[in-house]
């Protein structure tokens, strides 16, 4: 494994360490290697980790596996959270990592064991945490007493002022000196919790099918917001005194209005919500005391809602659904959940992913590693969760995934956590694919970019439309990606080929691990500008067809196909074919039932249909 290795660590490039915000390009300056997994060295989980980076190559990123022996056998450090830190302060600096995916459980890859103490100096508790992982600046353990975490971060800040890119004056708060840590994260970190080769392999093809298929209308593309009495009932309305349950506070008065918002993303899904208060159909909610029944949960989470957002009591093994019962749902229920979407869920809850000392398994991981529903993603709690930190935490998350400022979920979370406590600091936990971006119904599977690409100076404009946001823009000279960047209202500037590449190929991937791909002739590109517009699907010069469970598709004469591929909704390469004119016809044998990916790619457009086989 040695060759792995040598290829994320020795690195060539030097780049500064930035802190993590909003408007952050997600790419660094010289990097060579984008998105890193840190993998234990269990073939079949190494196997499945090899399957999510080739997609991440094919997607545009530069992205490496490195595995968990490789770091402890060549990384100075006393233990091994400390060896594997510091190998992730040498490939950020170095290489400019990033996306970091910690590619195992607790017992696999070791989180480190931090404290609070002094955010709370009465508090002696310590709980597992990857922020570890992700805040690379500073010592936190400087007194070396074992204690992470705990000390006062002695941070200094200043103002510093300016007019940004949409011409409006603002002004951020950067740190000037620091003492121990910095509380600030350098990279952006996921963990997939897996124990063995069959949990990678259910989270790895879950991440890429959720990627790869298109989200529909309704239930499917929408929101769940649902809850019982955590702690108190308190006063909405003073006039009425309509007392409701904090839960109910937060989700419909304070939550949702975000996705409803005329600038939201998401104003048009369907939103759900369930709680002990009654929804009146104003839309306003009443005092009332409303069981939740686990059969009723079950119906409600195997909808496979895109966004899901809870709060309850909750423990390693269950949460408590109903304050007037004490029903609870458990880690059984959710693995007994079936859905054909996959959910990103986010919860206000105690201990959902903690594992007991005993267990490799807890709440939050049996949504994850569920291969018939659950959820693709999950953002809660390690240890006791606070709603008066959290929901200001996830009410920031919501502004920018529901406006499109980052379709990034870890991103979205991660950024908003940063102003907060420490405790909340610490205490949130990412689990699932760090560069995952929330399905929107801006552009499906099916459909391809018009793109408009100029020279500017030193640079290209290149311009997708439909104008989407955190769509992926990739140069290519030969196979190696040279140049990349993620859309900001469908724009993005890249820097220009060297005068000897002649030509080079563009993709552009909103989602969807099959891109818009167009070869380009770097002598057409002008100020002026050109404007290609790959085929689409739709008035694709072929069709498909399923008879007795096969998957058929006819090309017409004179069409130019250079290569046709069928694959699953995971992303797995079933079959290949490769013709010319005149007409031919294409078949499968019998294939199970379930979702298809076809592409085809005639001269420089490539061409993608979803088929289904019932």
């Amino acid at each position: 494994m040695m060759t792995t290795f040598r290829l994320v660590f020795l690195g060539l490039f030097a780049t500064a360490s930035a802190d993590v915000s909003i408007r952050d390009p997600l790419f660094r300056d010289g990097a060579t290697s984008d998105y890193l997994i840190i993998a234990p060295d269990s073939t079949g989980i190494l196997q499945h980790m090899g399957r999510l980076a080739e997609r991440k190559r094919q997607k545009g990123l530069r992205a490496h596996i490195v595995t968990v022996d490789s770091i402890l056998a060549h990384v100075e450090g006393f233990d091994p959270p400390h060896k594997i830190r510091n190998f992730l302060k040498t490939a950020h600096k170095d290489r400019g990592v990033t996306w970091v995916l910690l590619a195992g459980d607790f017992r696999l890859i070791p989180a480190r064991r931090v404290s609070t103490g002094a955010y709370f100096p009465s508090d002696s508790t310590q709980f597992l945490s990857d922020a570890y992982y992700s805040c690379l600046e500073g010592d936190w353990d400087p007194r070396t007493e074992g204690v992470y975490g705990d000390e006062e971060s002695g941070i200094a800040y200043k103002l510093e002022c300016r007019f940004d890119e949409d011409g409006d004056f603002v002004c951020d708060r950067a740190v000037s000196e620091v003492v121990g840590i910095d509380l600030r994260s350098d990279i952006y970190i996921g963990r997939m919790p897996v124990s063995n080769a069959e949990e990678a392999r259910v989270m790895v093809d879950k991440t890429i099918q959720y990627t790869a298929e298109p989200r529909p209308d309704g239930r499917a593309g929408g929101l769940f917001f649902f809850g019982p009495k955590v702690h108190y009932r308190i006063t909405k309305n003073y006039a009425t005194g309509n007392k409701i349950t904090d839960a109910a506070q937060y989700w419909h008065y304070e939550m949702l209005p975000l996705f409803r918002n005329p600038t939201s993303l998401f104003r048009t899904a369907t939103i759900d919500e369930r709680y002990e208060d009654r929804l009146t159909p104003a839309g306003e909610i009443t005092g009332d005391s409303i069981e939740i029944t686990p059969d009723e949960l079950d119906t409600c989470l195997s909808r496979g809602y895109n966004l899901v957002f809870f709060s309850c009591h909750g423990s390693p093994n269950h949460i408590l659904i109903s304050s007037r019962t004490n029903t609870v749902y458990s880690r059984r229920d959710v693995l007994n959940l079936k859905s054909n979407h996959y959910s990103n869920i986010a919860s206000i809850s105690c201990d959902v992913m903690k594992m007991p000392p005993e267990s490799t398994m807890c709440l939050a991981k049996s949504f994850l590693v569920n291969p018939d529903g659950g959820a693709v993603s999950y953002n809660g709690s390690s240890a006791e969760d606070y709603m008066i930190s959290k929901r200001e935490h996830y009410l920031g998350a919501a502004r920018y995934l529901s406006t499109g400022a980052t379709a990034h979920i870890a991103k979205a979370f991660q950024v908003a956590n940063l102003e907060l406590d420490r405790y909340n600091q610490f205490v949130h936990q990412y689990w699932g694919d760090p560069e995952l971006t929330i399905r929107t119904r801006e552009i499906t599977a099916n459909d391809t970019f018009a793109i408009d690409i100029a020279k500017a100076g030193d640079s290209y404009r290149i311009q997708l439309l439909p104008a989407v946001d955190s769509a992926l823009v990739c140069l290519y000279k030969k196979h190696t990606a040279f140049e990349r960047g993620y859309t900001r209202n469908g724009l993005v500037m890249l820097d220009t080929v060297p005068p000897a590449v002649k030509t080079m190929r563009l993709t552009a991937t909103k989602h969807n691990y099959l891109p818009t791909s167009l070869s380009l002739d770097a002598s057409d590109i002008t100020t002026t500008g050109i404007r290609r517009t790959p085929i689409p699907a739709a008035s694709a010069p072929f069709t498909t067809a399923v008879e007795d469970r096969r998957i058929m598709a006819f090309f017409s004469p004179g069409d130019s196909i250079l290569r046709a591929t069928l694959y699953t909704a995971s992303g797995q390469t079933l079959k290949r074919f490769h013709a010319g004119a005149p007409r031919r016809k294409w078949s499968t044998r019998r294939m199970p039932a379930g979702v298809y990916l076809l592409s085809v790619t005639i001269a420089d457009n490539r061409i993608i249909k979803r088929v289904i086989v019932r």
